[in-house]
């Protein structure tokens, strides 16, 4: 985001410089920035619409370079657009389909109205975080914001601020086709619009970095208020910052949100302390509190803490996605992350329910297709174990985590070439996999060999490995 804002309008700056002096190098390096910008975030896509909006209104005095500006910000989009064709695949191009944990909106079961409303009702919280950037939440994920239909006293009311909007930008250029307030409002209205799930579905149902972009004309909006308080005549930038009046309300201004925005950047010290503030402020969000549960029992290994705080991390983190699956009972990864945990905790049969649900909601999951084979290898069930880690390698014949659960099966059944076979597959996929526990099982099964010389050389290789 910062880097397409950053290339988007420098972009900007050149083309009105083009405007200015008609240099045909201008005109090809705004085009190169503004390529930029679209290969930081396809987002800035809505300047296509902001581009003529200041060339043919504002800044229209030479309307042959207007046109040519519009042309090359299509062309250098094109050629992105293109570009991105040519370096992903075409599925990858186009996206994967919306799901429904990112984005509730994409629910199959939720009426058009429904998904309308709610929508609609999004687009007034950006509104008012504008003005009040508080809470602020990383993650807003279902149930964080609940559906609601065109009932709702807050819908009306964002349907009514959006009308409004549309409405006086409309009657202010009729009035005046410069307008800076008319063109603050479009410039809002067509770069939100990308991110408002009414014409299209997108990614996520809300974000605040989607606001980012848009908050710019709030920031001109605001800078034209504070300008109505200089006096007739202006005199230097420093000089009218030190009017009384102004100075009063910069200063109010920059201590109240730099104050929201340091206690902000606390939250972000790390992803245990986001998540877990996070949580409380939307404590319905499936997502938030799995990706909390999930942190909790990562930290739960953490052989830094002492094992009673490791204990309660992974205490909390089984409560934790256990509420994730309350409120969303179908959440694959939920189920996945849950039965690890209660893997770690030695609760075999919760451990294998919640990896079965999630293989059932989510049949191509390599991981949960490992933790159950790491539940199997641990109850001692070797030839269910077997069968689930071919069963993956056929899908993915270079997982190192297979190969090695798949060597402790072989080596409890007394199969002790394939089990060395497959660590030395692990070995040469990813050394650093299972915490070089292949190079001890390795060799450990030549000690059982009567292979002394060959145990020594591993573990020799993984005293070199671990150095490094």
């Amino acid at each position: 985001d910062l880097l397409c804002f950053f290339f988007a309008f420098l972009s900007l700056n050149i083309f009105i410089k083009y405007t200015q002096e008609g240099k045909p190098l201008q005109l090809i390096v705004g085009a190169v920035y503004f390529f930029l910008a679209f290969l930081a975030k396809e987002t800035v896509i809505t300047f296509l619409a902001i581009v003529p909006l200041i060339f043919f209104l504002y800044k229209n005095e030479h309307k042959r370079r207007s046109v040519y500006i519009t042309g090359a910000v299509v062309l250098a989009a094109l050629v992105a657009i293109l570009t991105r064709f040519q370096v992903l695949h075409t599925d990858q191009a186009l996206g994967a389909p919306v799901g429904f944990i990112d984005n509730p909106l994409a629910g199959h079961d939720i009426s058009l109205s429904t998904r309308i409303a709610t929508a609609i009702l999004i687009l007034g919280s950006y509104i008012k975080l504008l003005f009040i950037p508080y809470p602020l939440i990383c993650d807003y994920a279902y149930n964080s914001i609940p559906f609601v239909d065109f009932g709702n006293i807050k819908v009306l009311l964002s349907l009514s601020a959006y009308i409004a909007l549309a409405i006086v930008s409309i009657w202010r250029l009729t009035k005046d086709r410069k307008d800076l307030y008319a063109f603050c409002i479009l410039f809002f209205l067509i770069t939100i619009a990308l991110f408002s799930n009414i014409f299209f579905l997108i990614g996520d149902n809300m974000a605040e970095r989607f606001l980012f972009f848009p908050s710019l004309s709030f920031c001109i909006v605001a800078a034209l208020f504070i300008g109505k308080l200089l006096p007739a005549e202006p005199a230097s930038v420093l000089a009218d910052m030190k009017q009384p009046k102004i100075a009063a309300v910069l200063i109010s201004l920059s201590l109240i949100y730099s104050t929201l925005t340091i206690a902000r950047n606390n939250t972000w010290k790390d992803n245990l302390t986001l998540f877990s503030t996070d949580s409380e402020k939307a404590p319905d969000d499936s997502r938030l509190l799995f990706f909390l549960g999930n942190e909790l029992s990562f930290e739960s290994n953490n052989n830094n803490r002492n094992p009673a705080e490791r204990q309660q991390m992974l205490k909390d983190a089984i409560a934790d996605l256990e509420k994730a699956i309350a409120i969303y009972p179908d959440y694959a990864e939920a189920h996945q992350e849950l039965g690890k945990a209660y893997l770690s905790a030695n609760a075999m049969e919760l451990a294998e329910k919640h990896e079965k649900i999630a293989l059932q909601l989510s049949p191509n999951s390599i991981d949960a297709a490992n933790y159950l084979a790491a539940i199997y290898l641990t109850t001692k069930r070797y030839a269910e174990g077997i069968r689930i880690c071919n069963d993956v390698l056929r899908r993915a014949p270079l997982n190192a985590t297979t190969h090695f659960n798949l060597g402790g099966c072989y080596a409890n059944t007394g199969n002790y070439s394939l089990a060395l076979t497959e660590y030395k597959k692990v070995i040469a996929i990813d050394p650093h996999a299972e915490n070089y526990r292949s190079f001890d099982c390795v060799a450990a099964l030549y000690n059982i060999l009567g292979k002394a010389d060959s145990a020594k050389g591993y573990e020799s290789l993984k005293m070199q490995y671990s150095r490094h």
